[in-house]
Order: C-alpha cells, then sequence, then structure tokens
C-alpha cells in the first residue's frame, strides 16, 4: 500500500510540474515571431482568354501573432507574405495549447494548416524546433522575436485586425487593394477572379 501511495505521489508530482512548465511556455510564447514557416498557397488562375491553371507560391516569411488567454492555451494570427504571385499577404486565425511539451496550433477555417511542434527551444529573441504537419512529416524552423506582448492590451484588435504595422504593403507603392472572405485574407493586385484552391507546408 505504501509503494502504491508513493507511486501515485509522484504521478501527480510530475503531472504538476509538466503542467507548470506549459503554462511557464506559453507565458513566453506570447509576442509576434517571424521568419520562414514553410508556407504556400496554389493558386487557381485565369489567363486572357478565360482560360484556369493553377501556380504555387512559395511565401517569402511569415509573421506570427501569439496571444495567450491564460494557462497553456491562446489564440493568434499568421500572416505569410508573398514576393511572387497575386496576392502579397494571406492571414489566418488559428488556437494554440501547449500540453506535455508539445505546441498545438489548429486553424479555425483550414485545418489542413495543422501542425504541432516538438523539441523546441525558445528565449526572448528567437524560437527553433521540428515542426509537425497534418501528413505526418517533421522538418525543422526558426523564428526570430518581432515584439513581446507584456503589458499591452491583448484584447484591443484594432491593429490586430487592422494591419496598422502592415501598411506599407496595404497602402504602399504596391497600391494593391486588400480582401477578406471571412475565412482568410489576402492582398491581391489583380481584378481577374483568384481562388486559392490549396495552402499547407512545402515540407
Amino acid at each position: 500500500m505504501k509503494r502504491i501511495t508513493t507511486l501515485l505521489l509522484a504521478l501527480l508530482t510530475m503531472s504538476f510540474v509538466a503542467c507548470d512548465e506549459d503554462t511557464e511556455t506559453a507565458i513566453r510564447l506570447e509576442g509576434e515571431w517571424t521568419g520562414d514557416f514553410g508556407m504556400y498557397a496554389i493558386a487557381q488562375e485565369y489567363d486572357r482568354y478565360g482560360r484556369a491553371y493553377t501556380t504555387t507560391y512559395d511565401a517569402e516569411y511569415s509573421n506570427i501573432r501569439f496571444y495567450w488567454d491564460g494557462g497553456r492555451r491562446g489564440h493568434g494570427e499568421q500572416i505569410d507574405f508573398y514576393r511572387y504571385g497575386p496576392y502579397r499577404w494571406q492571414s489566418y486565425y488559428f488556437v494554440w495549447q501547449v500540453t506535455n511539451g508539445v505546441l498545438y496550433m489548429s486553424y479555425n477555417y483550414d485545418h489542413q494548416l495543422d501542425c504541432a511542434i516538438y523539441d523546441y527551444y525558445m528565449d526572448y529573441n528567437y524560437f527553433t524546433g521540428r515542426i509537425r504537419n497534418s501528413e505526418g512529416g517533421f522538418t525543422n524552423f526558426k523564428l526570430f522575436k518581432l515584439a513581446d506582448f507584456n503589458g499591452w492590451n491583448r484584447y484591443d484588435r484594432s491593429t490586430y485586425y487592422g494591419y496598422d504595422i502592415y501598411s506599407d504593403y496595404n497602402y504602399g507603392y504596391y497600391g494593391y487593394a486588400k480582401s477578406r472572405d471571412g475565412k482568410a485574407a489576402a492582398q491581391t493586385d489583380t481584378e481577374t477572379p483568384v481562388k486559392i484552391v490549396e495552402r499547407g507546408r512545402r515540407w
């Protein structure tokens, strides 16, 4: 009986330690990060004769905002920037949670982008680890810290949705127009209908 009680206490202690570490990770994660997250989009476009064709475009880099909602979880937004293609940027909303040392990201409107991040290291300058995509593949990534949200009002979304900090992309010399379809946001330079038929990670 004493051995069983000791074992149960040890398991409970391990659970509390893991939970505390997950919460600490969630707090450190809060902020904005940038880097190559391996994103791509396949667009269906049309030539001047109205014939449809598809083209794959790789994102140049991604900016990812993690907002902490307390405990081990939060919400966020990812904005992928493209040097080439009909879209200058596309954005996605997601929720996230740290469980037993693994960071899970679930994209509300496009679950093929869901991923899990393992074996990561994070400090106040960069965030690196292995990302597992929905198809089971792994690859390494590295993101750099752009901003901490400590002391910010994490629920003030005037810039979160308005992209004020991305004004160079919205109203700069590119002159592109913004559009939003309720599932994702994008910025395009063409009046020809363009449909994104697939999104994912090229890894």
